[in-house]
């Protein structure tokens, strides 16, 4: 039963969501009875399931198991199946009989609900009468589910679908060999789906026809009630659409045309005293603002949990606006329901793949407080620019990263027997990543100039990233994200040198994993056999 003994303290937005709670446990309690009757036709139909399947078993004959064509034999699975279907249907009938049970009660507490929703937007001490729904209206708010209605037909269909399930997962289960319990276990998980959809009906209809009297009542009380404005629970479980909708106003005409198992509420918008005919100070409503700048102020780890991080990361990039959102549709058995818009439909295929990879990389809740490795991803998968602070926040990183701090390279044999630090390096042996490019490209190969020391060969390449003059494009080498800097050489080009010097960052790493002066940039480099998705940040030097 729905309570009555709510006071109607606070004002009428606190006053909605103590009724708003009041009805979701009420639907609760009874959403609890729907499953023990459920659980009660499924203890029956699991002992026919169990019997069948042992007799199957034992009808073995030396270790041999009987051909499936046994189960039809005498008409054991279509006993079965009939056994099954008249279980399900005493079940539908219950939900049948519940669903319209509690439309009943949902349609009289909606009247008194909304009664006093209106009451309270006055102030105390002033007498108001209310007109009430005619007998007729209250009927027809109570029978969505008469017989031949499109609900009453999906109630309908649960028999059917049951018997259809619980056939095929038997035969199922021997072709696999499972035992009596396996199968029935797999067979109840099937049949899963004919207990939730029986829930979604109760609770849909049963809001449905609330919201639908709490109109009716309104409307019904025009010449005090202008209009409805929407309300949603504004919690984590609140959907994206509805955080939108939450605070929009409609007229009394307006149906609330939520989506299946919706929970929100329309809120009366009462006359202002001078349009009753009072001269009289307006009260305050108590209206606590939009959703949209409700969800606006939330903590981020707020909004990820309402929209998801792939979603979020979009939003915060400003890919789309909070009030596109909302999508509607015509579903054919539930009528006008809106819904929440996919990323896809929002920002297209390729950008909502983007995201979703950005999400499963687990960088999309970073969106907004991007660290320059998040940026270098983003950017990477073609999502959108970087902004020029952004661009200046990579390159700053990338310039103080270096080779790998406090690594060991082992040495070549392109290496081996060069001297460093008094000392004739052994093949197999380790130095620092910094002195291996450095002996390599500068001592050995003579792309830096004679006499160019460890330091400068850093600076050079330090240089080059810093450059606002130098080119930088973003790729994956060996499926890891990598962005590199190519610019001029200059003064750096030693007597086997180039006219560029190549500075590359790894991602995964978080340091330098080369800095060289390439011959041909293009076959060395650009067109490298490992090196995909190749995206330029900024090209002035490369044509």
């Amino acid at each position: 039963m729905f309570p009555e003994d709510i006071e109607p303290d606070g004002n009428i937005y606190d006053l909605n969501q103590k009724f708003r709670a009041a009805l979701l446990k009420n639907e609760r309690a009874a959403a609890s009875q729907m499953v023990r009757e459920y659980g009660k036709a499924w203890k029956v139909i699991r002992a026919q399931i169990e019997k069948l399947t042992t007799q199957y078993y034992a009808a073995s004959v030396a270790g041999e198991k009987p051909p499936i064509s046994w189960l039809y034999e005498f008409e054991r699975l279509q006993i079965l199946q009939a056994q099954t279907e008249a279980e399900i249907e005493k079940f539908a009938q219950y939900a049948n009989d519940a669903v319209l049970l509690e439309q009943r009660e949902a349609v009289t507490a909606a009247q008194r609900n909304a009664e006093r929703l209106m009451r309270a937007s006055f102030p105390q001490g002033v007498k108001v009468s209310f007109n009430r729904l005619p007998a007729s209206a209250f009927e027809n708010l109570v029978g969505f589910l008469q017989d031949g209605s499109p609900l009453s037909s999906l109630l309908n269909e649960l028999p059917g679908e049951a018997g259809k399930l619980v056939a095929d997962g038997l035969q199922n289960g021997l072709l696999l060999g499972w035992n009596p319990k396996r199968t029935a276990d797999s067979i109840r998980e099937a049949l899963g789906g004919n207990l939730a959809r029986a829930l979604r009906i109760a609770r849909t209809e049963t809001l449905r026809s609330y919201r639908e009297a709490t109109r009716q009542t309104y409307q019904a009380n025009s010449d005090m009630v202008k209009g409805w404005r929407w309300s949603s629970a504004r919690n984590e479980r609140t959907c994206a659409a509805c955080w939108v909708l939450d605070g929009s106003i409609h007229s009394l005409d307006e149906q609330m045309e939520e989506h299946i198992c919706g929970r929100c509420a329309m809120v009366p918008i009462t006359r202002s005293w001078k349009e009753l005919g009072f001269d009289m100070d307006e009260i305050e409503s108590g209206q606590p603002g939009t959703g949209i700048e409700a969800f606006e102020k939330l903590p981020h780890t707020e909004q990820i949990k309402i929209l998801g991080p792939a979603k979020f990361a979009a939003w915060k990039d400003e890919k789309f606006a909070l009030s596109d959102l909302v999508g509607r549709k015509t579903d054919p058995d539930w009528g006008a329901t809106l819904y929440e818009k996919s990323l896809k439909e929002l920002i297209g295929e390729e950008q909502a793949k983007g995201y979703t990879r950005l999400a499963l990389m687990g960088v999309a809740q970073n969106t907004g407080n991007y660290s320059a490795d998040d940026l270098i991803r983003v950017a990477g998968l073609g999502l959108r620019g970087l902004s020029p602070s952004e661009l200046n926040k990579v390159v700053r990183h990338v310039a103080e990263a270096g080779f790998e701090p406090g690594g060991q390279q082992k040495i070549s044999t392109m290496l081996a027997g060069q001297i460093w630090e008094g000392k004739v390096l052994q093949k197999g042996e380790f130095i620092k990543p910094d002195v291996a490019h450095y002996l390599k490209h500068v001592t050995v190969s003579k792309e830096w100039p004679e006499g160019t020391n460890l330091e400068e060969y850093l600076q050079s390449l330090k240089n080059i990233v810093e450059d606002p003059n130098s080119d930088i494009f973003i790729s994956k080498y060996n499926d890891a994200w990598q962005v590199g800097f190519v610019g001029k050489s200059g003064k750096w080009q030693g007597a086997k040198g180039n006219s560029f010097i190549f500075v590359e960052y790894k991602v995964k790493y978080g340091y330098w994993v080369t800095g060289f002066q390439p011959k041909d940039i293009e076959t060395q480099v650009l067109n490298y056999k490992e090196r995909e998705i190749l995206k330029w940040i900024r090209k002035q030097n490369l044509k």
